[in-house]
């Protein structure tokens, strides 16, 4: 039987352990909170004393880290050098080009595989093996490894070259946080006249305005009950940050997403960073109250 390894475990990562828990893979596991660890045990998982002692026990490493700092060094410093020539390491984080296409080459040269694979679906998503990952690197590589991938994900896409899974994440993320904002303004210009949001929500979701994003993040901004993190405002601050990063490099304008980027940085400047990413709306009652 394949050993995978998940190093990160806490929402997202420990819904991917739990998922392959339940389809009897053995999965080893690392992260640097102890109860975490502890908790997957108790569920069927394999703690490693450290990231260096999965990488050799596995067959594939999956990382799912919060920042690129952390998953480059864990990976540079501890799973390259252990891992087994041939095996896999599967990033599912979102992380910038330039660091992504440096870990491919480290990895290469040292015999072994690295895709970008980052997901959309949330917590659920995870836990029930219904991701959708977006995947670059080498094709033949992603061919081999598919299978495996497809017991985490119900939407897999093979994208290109190395980088071009975190390209179609930072595009996703973008429409995701373009959405949550207009949302955001259209439940505020709602209230201001006298309608609920319950009910504009509802109007909105029966017609040509229904997104997943709503499904996901609108019942949060209707309650504001940001603290029931579905994917964290700081996260997609620092995702709209490497799409700043990417589209300055390729000389690519876009007139929205800066826009989008300065509530997000102002939202996370204001003290939000650990809620959902929708107390972005949030901004907008700061506004009226300063008004």
């Amino acid at each position: 039987m394949q050993q995978i390894g998940v190093i990160g475990c806490g929402v997202m990562g420990g819904g991917i352990v739990r998922n392959l828990l339940q389809k009897n893979y053995n999965v080893h596991i690392y992260d640097t909170e102890p109860v975490r660890l502890e908790d997957l045990r108790r569920e069927g998982a394999l703690p490693a004393g450290d990231a260096a002692a999965l990488a050799a026990a596995s067959d594939v490493i999956i990382t799912s880290l919060p920042s690129p700092v952390i998953m480059q060094s864990v990976i540079l410093n501890s799973v390259i050098p252990s891992a087994a020539p041939g095996a896999y390491i599967l990033d599912m984080g979102t992380t910038d080009i330039t660091t992504t296409k440096e870990l491919n080459e480290h990895a290469a040269a040292a015999g072994v595989h690295f895709l970008d694979c980052p997901v959309s679906g949330g917590p659920d998503g995870a836990k029930n093996g219904t991701l959708s990952m977006m995947c670059g690197g080498k094709e033949d590589r992603f061919r081999e490894v598919e299978p495996f991938m497809r017991e985490m994900g119900s939407s897999l896409y093979y994208l290109g070259p190395s980088g071009s899974g975190q390209v179609v994440k930072m595009c996703n993320n973008l429409v995701v946080s373009g959405v949550i904002t207009v949302l955001s303004e259209a439940f505020h210009t709602g209230e201001t006249y006298g309608i609920p949001s319950s009910v504009l929500a509802e109007v909105l979701q029966s017609g040509s305005a229904a997104t997943k994003a709503m499904e996901v993040f609108g019942e949060n901004i209707v309650s504001e009950t940001q603290d029931e993190v579905k994917f964290s405002l700081q996260h997609m601050a620092k995702d709209l940050s490497f799409l700043e990063d990417f589209t300055t490099n390729e000389r690519i304008s876009l007139l929205a997403a800066p826009v989008i980027k300065e509530l997000y940085d102002q939202a996370a400047d204001a003290g939000m960073g650990e809620m959902d990413s929708s107390a972005v709306s949030l901004m907008y009652k700061h506004e009226q109250q300063k008004g």
